[in-house]
């Protein structure tokens, strides 16, 4: 079933895209881009511009800067959230902060989210995750355990330093 969205949000939603914000790049570059369910960042559903969508688990992630702490910014997050819930879409909001300093432990809350959503209980650091390629195959065919530092991500990719972004990284190690 397609999403109801207002077609003059497109240009901005493509604006957005290109004018992210650092957590957003963060989060797109070092974890979403190349997980294993398919997300789309600056997604159009109804009125609204999500930060990231995925249409296999019917879920909206959304970061959340100073804007969204007003009273204004909490009234509208309210409404798109309950919105976006008659469409049956789960959000999850994270903090700039929470992005910038626990990366990792929200890379893992959005694992179990899409994991939860779509029926499936998976851990990534337990090596009961299903992840993989976007039509559920494994991710590689390395062996994801708790055992692993915080500088490497769940699918095996080298986590970035904090002076380099991954995204600009030449030792970025996709997964097979």
């Amino acid at each position: 079933m397609s999403l109801p969205y207002k077609k003059e949000l497109i240009p901005r939603a493509k604006e957005l895209r290109i004018n992210a914000t650092k957590q957003e790049n963060h989060l797109w570059y070092d974890f979403l881009r190349n997980y294993p369910v398919r997300f789309q960042r600056q997604k159009v559903i109804s009125g609204f511009i999500t930060d990231f969508y995925c249409h296999q688990a019917r879920i909206v992630i959304e970061l959340d800067g100073s804007q969204h702490y007003t009273q204004d910014g909490q009234a509208y997050d309210a409404e798109r959230s309950a919105v976006l819930s008659q469409h049956g879409i789960q959000v999850l909001r994270f903090t700039n902060g929470e992005i910038d300093h626990r990366f990792q432990g929200v890379c893992e809350a959005i694992h179990e989210a899409v994991q939860k959503r779509k029926g499936k209980k998976a851990s990534l650091f337990e090596g009961g995750g299903t992840g993989g390629a976007r039509d559920g195959g494994s991710p590689s065919k390395r062996n994801v355990s708790q055992e692993r530092t915080p500088s490497v991500s769940p699918f095996g990719l080298t986590a970035p330093s904090e002076r380099e972004p991954m995204h600009k990284s030449k030792n970025l190690t996709q997964y097979q």
